[in-house]
Order: structure tokens, then C-alpha cells, then sequence
């Protein structure tokens, strides 16, 4: 697949070929503008003014670094600094800072200063058509620059009260998701909600995952507004997820649900009904065996063969798969869990794996708190199941210490 961006301009886009459809396409690419801050130094080449390498043997890989320091700085002096320095704040897992970048490049000054006063209204107009289906996206940006903001806000389907430009402009640029901005959108609908938000110092990820109505009316105002103080829940909601815990588990058991004052309570009930014993007595899993692991561990990859474990990767991950039908599923040898673990592996992650046509397939991967992972994680744990399933012949041995002993590299002439 042939891709070519274009960062900013007149022309400016991201189009990719695709060889079997023999056509262009236009996607969203995840540049990360924050590493035009962090390009490596070029370092002195090896070769002579005609090309030449100085030394017969010389080693090319300066040159090649030098050469890719360069690419890299003369695409990115493309971008203006202050609008790659804005971009630069927000995230890259959905091409977050490629939107904003092509919104500022579109929409001109209004729209810069727009992102940096209130970069959660910002991004909800630079992606008007999620919140408000139209046939010319940039043509309504432009337009809702020129409005004022609660005109914009209305729009958009926020509350038409200043109160929503003041909640919107606490959201840090590094919390604003499409759509995390669209429940939230849903919450600030109710008064009770919006009117505790504006007390709130900081609107962070932590306090919009608590700002929904399921969760508002298990907690009591001084709760939220200690995690707006907590930049521990700026960007994983700890507070919310526990909370979810303890209410599903009321639901499964028909018990009666608390009202909880403070962060230090809400955390004492958690690890009190997250105690592996008293947890596995009431969802009823004494009976339960987990089978052993159809593939086995590796350094970095470590399956899940206990109840204990299962557990408490649950309760630690912040995820479902402490719950009494994911454990059955393990047990009737339908799945079988598994967690990635550093160095090894590059980040912390829980992944499952499924039996279909005679061989396991990787079903899911998360990170804490169902967070996507990144590249290098799928791949490591991608090509793991591969080389388990499938192992490496002799020549695929012999070809692998060939390429460790530098056989293959390279001879610079």
C-alpha cells in the first residue's frame, strides 16, 4: 500500500493506494507532531564530497540516520510551529492532532484560537459531521468559527448555556476523544450533572467517566470533586471502573446499592469485595476448573491457568474478566486468557485467544482499563501465537542465525 501525506497547505491531505481496488482513498493518518520535537541530530557522514565512503568498510548507518533525521525535519517544517505545537497536545490513537492540524490549516486563525481556548469545542467542530451528520464538513467549520461559542455549542447538541462553553474549556487537550465528548455530551443534558461540573477545577477523564447518569446517584458531590484533584485519574478513570465493578455486582446479586462520600470509601468497598476468597464464595466458583494452557509462556507472555489469577488480572487491569460467565467460558475450554508483562512485552496488556478451525486466534487485546494497545504490543503478541502454533523449520533457524551473524548486511561499495 502506497501512502502520501500532504501536512498542510492548500492541497493538504492523506490519500492511500490501494493495489487490488487500483484507486486512491483518502484516511486519517496517527502522526504523532510531538516527535518533531524529539528528531535525533544528524550526525557527520562517513562520506567524502562525490559520495565516496572514506573508509572501505565504513558503517552506512550514520548516513542512514542523517538521511531519515532530514526527511523527518523537512516534513514537519511544513507545519507552522505554533500550529504543530497545538496539534502536538492532543492524542494520536484515532489521528486526534491530524484533525486538528487540517482544521487549523482549513479554518485559518479563528480556529487556532479556538483550540487553544477550549480545545474539547475545538476538536467537537474540527469533527462536526460525528455530532451532526453533513455533506461538507469543512465548509460547516469554517462557519461555526464565526459563531459565538454557545451558538456553537448548540449546534453541536451541548446545552445552549454558557455554563457548557465554561465545563467544555476544563477538558485538557489530552482527554478529548470523539467519543468521550459524545456521552459526555449526553451528561451535561442534566442539570444535577452540569451543575456539580461547574464546580470542578479540572474536567479530566477521570470525572467525565463519572459524569453519567448510571454512576451520578451512587456518590456524593465530594467524591467527583477529589478526583478532579487526582492527576492519577487525568487519564484512566480508576474511580469510575471501580464504581462499575461494585454496582455490577450488586445488580448480579440483587443487593443493595451504597452511597459513597469519598474516594478512600469507595476504595475500601472495592478491595474489600475484590478479595480473591470472598469474591470467588459469591459468584459461586468453587466448583470451577480452569484447564491448563493450550500454549504454553514465553518471557513477556504468562497465561492465566488459576482462578486466582484470572481474578486478580481483573481486578488489577480494571476489566470484565473477573466476572463469573468470562471464568466459565475459560473453564469450558472455549477461551483461554492470557497477559502480556514487561520488559519482553512493550506494555502491560490482557489478551484472549479463541479456538477456531482447529487453531487459536487472538479474539481481543487491552491495555488497563480496556485502553487500546499499541503496534508494537499487537505484533509481539501476534507473532507469538504464530511462532507457537507454528514453529520455525530448520531453514527458518538457519536463516535467522544467518541474519544475527550479519549475513545479510549490507556492504556499502
Amino acid at each position: 500500500m502506497i501512502e502520501v501525506i500532504r501536512p498542510w497547505g492548500p492541497k493538504a491531505g492523506a490519500w492511500c493506494f490501494d493495489r487490488q481496488a487500483g484507486e486512491w482513498t483518502r484516511f486519517i493518518p496517527r502522526i504523532d507532531f510531538s516527535d518533531s520535537m524529539k528528531i535525533p541530530p544528524s550526525r557527520p557522514s562517513l562520506a567524502g564530497e562525490k559520495g565516496q565512503l572514506l573508509l572501505p568498510f565504513g558503517d552506512s548507518r550514520r548516513d542512514w540516520q542523517r538521511r531519515k533525521s532530514e526527511k523527518y525535519a523537512s516534513f514537519f517544517a511544513q507545519v507552522p510551529e505554533e500550529a504543530r505545537h497545538m496539534a502536538a497536545r492532543f492524542q494520536t490513537r484515532f489521528g486526534e492532532q491530524w484533525q486538528i492540524l487540517q482544521f487549523i490549516n482549513r479554518a485559518g486563525r479563528p480556529a487556532f484560537e479556538l483550540v487553544r481556548d477550549c480545545p474539547a469545542l475545538g476538536f467537537a467542530v474540527a469533527r462536526n459531521f460525528c455530532y451532526r451528520p453533513n455533506t461538507h464538513p469543512a465548509r460547516t467549520a469554517r462557519r461555526l468559527v464565526g459563531m459565538k461559542r454557545r451558538q456553537t455549542c448548540a449546534w453541536l447538541g451541548f446545552p445552549v448555556k454558557e455554563q457548557s462553553v465554561k465545563i467544555l474549556g476544563k477538558i485538557p487537550p489530552e482527554c478529548v476523544s470523539m467519543m468521550g465528548l459524545k456521552f459526555f455530551r449526553d451528561a451535561l443534558q442534566h442539570e444535577e450533572i452540569a451543575d456539580i461540573l461547574s464546580h470542578c477545577r479540572r474536567v479530566h477523564v477521570g470525572v467525565m467517566r463519572l459524569a453519567s447518569p448510571r454512576l451520578f446517584c451512587h456518590f456524593l458531590p465530594r467524591l467527583i470533586l477529589e478526583v478532579a484533584s487526582s492527576r492519577r485519574e487525568q487519564t484512566i478513570a480508576h474511580s469510575a471502573y471501580m464504581l462499575i465493578s461494585l454496582l455490577d455486582l450488586a445488580d448480579e446479586h440483587r443487593r443493595n446499592r451504597m452511597i459513597f462520600r469519598d474516594r478512600d470509601q469507595l476504595d475500601a468497598a472495592y478491595q474489600e469485595i475484590w478479595a480473591v476468597g470472598e469474591y470467588s464464595e459469591m459468584i459461586d466458583l468453587d466448583s470451577v476448573i480452569i484447564p491448563p494452557p493450550p500454549l504454553l509462556g514465553t518471557p513477556g507472555i504468562e497465561p492465566l491457568h488459576s482462578l486466582d489469577l484470572l481474578i486478580e488480572e481483573g481486578r488489577v487491569q480494571h476489566n470484565c474478566l473477573g466476572s463469573a460467565w468470562q471464568i466459565r467460558q475459560v473453564a469450558k475450554g472455549h477461551v483461554y486468557y492470557y497477559r502480556g508483562v514487561p520488559p519482553a512485552c512493550p506494555e502491560r496488556c490482557t489478551f484472549v485467544i479463541e479456538r477456531e478451525s482447529g487453531k487459536w486466534v487472538l479474539t481481543e487485546i487491552k491495555g488497563i482499563c480496556n485502553r487500546p494497545v499499541g503496534v508494537a504490543t499487537r505484533a509481539f503478541v501476534t507473532g507469538w501465537l504464530k511462532y507457537m502454533q507454528f514453529p520455525a523449520t530448520e531453514e527458518d533457524e538457519a536463516m535467522i542465525e544467518k541474519e544475527k551473524s550479519g549475513y545479510f548486511k549490507e556492504v556499502p561499495f
